[in-house]
C-alpha cells in the first residue's frame, strides 16, 4: 500500500477483507446488507503545541432488522484495520444509531492518526501513545496477562474538601475556597476474552478448576465487603513517532487495586466483552501511579 493515503489504506484493508466499502454520499439505496463507510473527517490542531491530527471515521452498517450483527461486525472491522493501529490509533469511540434514511442500524469508529508537526525539539513536540500492548494484573506473586485488553480509562477519585468562611458583623470577611484532594483512581478496562481468574480476582470470588481447566466460578456473599486481594495493574502502551515507527513502550503502574463487582451485558448474536472495575487507593503521601518509559528487554517474557 505504499503511496497510497491513509483513508485510503483504511479502505484497501476493508476491501481486502471481503467487505462493502463505500465512500461518503456513494451509497444511496436502502441498507439490505452490511457495508462500512470511509471518510476523513478534519484535520486538529493540538493546543498548545506544534502537532495536529487526521480524524478518519469508519461507519458501519448493518440491516435494521438485523441489530445483533452490529457488534460482530464492528469486530470485524476492527479487526480488519488492525495492520494500521501503528499509525491510525482507534480512540476506543464508538458511537451507535439509528439511520431511519437508510433503514439501518450503524456504528460510528473514530480513529486518530497524527500529522508531521515542525523540525523542533522531543521535549517541545510531546508523545503520541498509542494502543494497549497488554495489561498485566499481580497477586501474591503471580501475573496474569491480557492480550486482547480494547479499551481503558482511568479517572481520578475525589474526596471533596470544606468550604470555610469568616464571619463578622452579619457578613463574610473572608472565604477559603475547599481543597479537594485526590484518595485514588478508578480503572475501568474492557477486554474482548474472559479469562476466568482474572474474573474471579475482580469479582472476588472463587473458581474451580479440574485438570488446569476452569469448571466453576461462584460469586461473592451479598452483603459483605468485597473478599478479594489486593492486586498490582500495569497497562503497557508504546510510543509512536508520526512515521509509525515505534518508539519505546510506556508503562503504567497501579498498586493497592482493589476489584468490584462485575457487570453483565449480553446481547443475543453478540459477543460480550467484559467490563473491570478496579479502584486503586494509595497511601498517604504515597504516589497515586507509575509511569515509565521501558525498553524490550524489560517486556520480554512477562506474560
Amino acid at each position: 500500500m505504499s503511496g497510497q493515503t491513509l483513508w485510503q489504506q483504511m479502505y484497501s484493508l476493508l476491501k481486502d477483507a471481503g467487505m462493502a466499502v463505500y465512500t461518503p454520499g456513494q451509497h444511496e439505496d436502502y441498507c439490505s446488507s452490511p457495508y462500512c463507510v470511509v471518510s476523513q473527517d478534519r484535520v486538529t490542531v493540538e493546543e498548545d503545541t506544534p502537532a495536529s491530527y487526521k480524524i478518519l471515521t469508519v461507519i458501519a452498517f448493518v440491516p435494521v432488522d438485523q441489530y445483533s450483527t452490529l457488534d460482530p461486525y464492528v469486530q470485524s472491522v476492527y479487526e480488519a484495520l488492525e495492520p494500521l493501529h501503528d499509525t491510525v490509533a482507534f480512540t476506543g469511540r464508538i458511537v451507535y444509531e439509528v439511520d431511519r434514511d437508510f433503514r439501518a442500524h450503524k456504528a460510528t469508529l473514530t480513529y486518530r492518526a497524527m500529522q508531521p508537526a515542525e523540525s523542533s525539539s522531543p521535549q517541545q513536540t510531546g508523545l503520541w501513545i498509542t494502543g494497549i500492548e497488554k495489561v498485566e494484573v499481580s497477586v501474591d506473586n503471580q501475573t496474569y496477562t491480557l492480550h486482547t485488553a480494547r479499551q481503558c480509562n482511568v479517572e481520578p477519585i475525589f474526596s471533596p474538601g470544606q468550604q470555610q468562611a469568616l464571619q463578622g458583623d452579619g457578613k463574610t470577611l473572608a472565604w477559603m475556597p475547599p481543597q479537594d484532594v485526590v484518595v485514588g483512581y478508578r480503572i475501568s478496562l474492557q477486554d474482548v476474552t474472559v479469562m476466568p481468574r482474572v474474573f474471579a480476582l475482580v469479582d472476588g470470588g472463587q473458581i474451580t478448576e479440574q485438570d488446569g481447566a476452569w469448571t466453576s466460578y461462584k460469586a461473592p456473599a451479598l452483603l459483605t465487603q468485597w473478599p478479594g486481594k489486593e492486586m498490582t495493574l500495569r497497562i503497557l502502551t508504546k510510543q509512536t513517532s508520526t512515521s509509525g515507527q515505534t518508539q519505546g513502550k510506556i508503562r503504567l503502574t497501579f498498586d493497592r487495586c482493589q476489584g468490584q463487582a462485575v457487570p453483565f451485558v449480553w446481547r443475543d448474536g453478540a459477543f460480550w466483552s467484559p467490563t473491570y472495575t478496579l479502584l486503586s487507593r494509595g497511601t498517604v503521601g504515597g504516589n497515586a501511579y507509575l509511569m515509565e518509559r521501558v525498553d524490550e528487554s524489560q517486556t520480554q517474557g512477562e506474560g
